[in-house]
């Protein structure tokens, strides 16, 4: 389960190869919805991502560049005097100076014993639909208190649409029973930080490190640049460590956008509402902000950031 929505700057991640092939939407209309008395339509490129042909192609390339691909079950996994060792199923024992850690939205502190974190996990349930009247250039996020720190989603996916809740608000989507109702999917997502990114010479990327984007739940470009840094460090430093450094130094960070998460959970519509005012006018609202909407200015900052490395 993924929206799959992704901003133009994931073209910008992926210089030398032609996403085009990829590419099932292009979005270029965003409609927020803040309460029932907000509407805010803004321009924004991004694309709808077919991410398993998107994945399968990566892998082509990585098979292309000599890499190995294995497929197996990782039974365990240990390091000891700058070795990691793991057992796998039906392969034997595996030896390596580095492992990254992708593992998906699993636990892999069985085998990290000092992992530190603050993280918090949402469910999430979406639909497939077919016929719905939705632009096909065109996304929608509902904004309410009843959605906490989350969401309501309605994305385009070729000729069908995607809409989507927090699972606690599932019973919401009956009133879309009136249309086909290609599939159905529930999906945990998790958010927050570590204290460290690397353990020795052991990496964690993507949903295994809690890299969703708290604020947007996006995770795409999240795990690829992660993935990206674990490299560099790796190829480039000769230095894990790097890792770290470099993931909490890019605006890809989670902290400030945890921050921001958990005070949105604590708002009312009215307060979601009053805040979201100024966002109909930005950037022309700036004298208003600074004059009247001031303690919201850090929130505000974190929606703008949002827009390059949220989503």
């Amino acid at each position: 389960m993924c929206g799959e929505v992704v901003s133009k700057y994931l073209k910008k991640d992926f210089p030398q190869m032609d996403m085009s092939n990829f590419i099932t939407n292009n979005i270029d209309k965003f409609t927020e919805y803040w309460g029932d008395e907000i509407k805010i339509q803004s321009r924004l490129t991004g694309y709808v991502l077919d991410r398993p042909k998107f994945l399968l192609h990566l892998i082509d390339e990585f098979k292309n560049m000599g890499g190995n691909l294995l497929i197996d079950k990782l039974n365990h996994f240990e390091e000891k005097e700058k070795k990691i060792k793991l057992k796998i199923e039906h392969s034997g024992t595996i030896s390596t100076k580095f492992l990254i850690i992708a593992s998906g939205p699993k636990k892999p502190e069985c085998n990290i014993s000092d992992i530190t974190r603050n993280v918090y996990s949402t469910l999430l349930y979406q639909v497939l639909v077919k016929n719905y009247p939705l632009e096909k250039n065109c996304v929608e996020f509902y904004y309410d208190e009843r959605y906490k720190e989350n969401y309501k989603w309605i994305f385009p996916y070729r000729d069908f649409v995607k809409i989507g809740v927090p699972f606690e608000n599932k019973d919401e989507l009956k009133k879309y029973n009136n249309y086909e109702i290609i599939r159905k999917d529930i999906k945990p997502v998790c958010c927050g930080i570590l204290k460290n990114y690397n353990f020795n010479n052991i990496l964690v990327v993507g949903d295994a490190a809690y890299q969703n984007n708290p604020l947007t739940k996006g995770g795409i470009r999240n795990a690829i640049n992660a993935g990206r840094m674990a490299a560099e460090a790796i190829m480039k430093y000769n230095d894990s460590s790097k890792y770290d450094r470099m993931w909490k130094e890019s605006g890809f960070f989670t902290e400030p956008y945890l921050i921001a998460s958990k005070k949105l959970r604590t708002m009312k519509n009215i307060e979601l509402i009053h805040q979201s005012k100024p966002l109909q006018h930005y950037p022309f609202s700036l004298p208003l902000i600074l004059l009247k909407y001031r303690k919201y200015i850090p929130l505000y900052k974190l929606y703008n950031a949002s827009r390059k490395y949220g989503w």
